[in-house]
């Protein structure tokens, strides 16, 4: 795993915790801290880590394959892979009935909070850990490809190539 996905995992992983820990300490006290509600609750943010690990993993290997196809089948699969997971969870949580499913589920929603909240993370982090934020931008853009020089201007950013149409004819062969 690179090192900034690293930190967007950690990033990512701290908003979670910081939902669970909210969460568990409210309904603990609200519940009680042993009731099956703040369980239920503590399970999901467990799962909602793993999952994001999961999606994070499965994400920088399509990328790494450099093939479209075999990019879009290794996401499909990893996706119903953690679509087997939660089933199965929710079907044995339920039928030895361990922890209120229903919290436990909503608790999966600390993964859209959290991604939602991640670029402020980001930023903390950045200033807290001292980390240097090395996104210029002219690493937007690939390297131009060599023609004609008259054509070309150096000196002006609005002749650069898009980007994303530039990724996407090398990753997927087409516009």
């Amino acid at each position: 795993m690179n090192e900034k996905l690293k930190w967007t995992l950690f990033e990512v992983w701290s908003g979670i915790a910081l939902i669970g820990i909210v969460g568990v300490l409210l309904l603990g006290f609200i519940t009680g801290f042993l009731s099956k509600e703040t369980i239920g609750f503590a399970v999901g943010i467990i799962a909602s880590m793993a999952l994001f690990y999961s999606m994070s993993v499965s994400v920088e290997n399509a990328f790494e394959s450099g093939d479209g196809q075999m990019a879009k089948r290794s996401i499909k699969r990893s996706y119903l892979m953690r679509m087997v997971f939660i089933t199965l969870g929710t079907f044995i949580a339920v039928r030895w009935n361990l922890f209120d499913v229903v919290v436990a589920l909503l608790a999966l929603f600390s993964i859209k909070v959290s991604v939602f909240f991640q670029p402020i993370t980001h930023q903390l982090f950045c200033k807290w850990f001292k980390i240097k934020d090395e996104i210029s931008p002219d690493a937007l853009y690939l390297p131009e490809e060599e023609e004609e020089e008259d054509d070309w201007d150096d000196e002006d950013d609005e002749d650069k190539p898009d980007r994303i149409d530039r990724w996407m004819e090398r990753f997927f062969g087409k516009r």
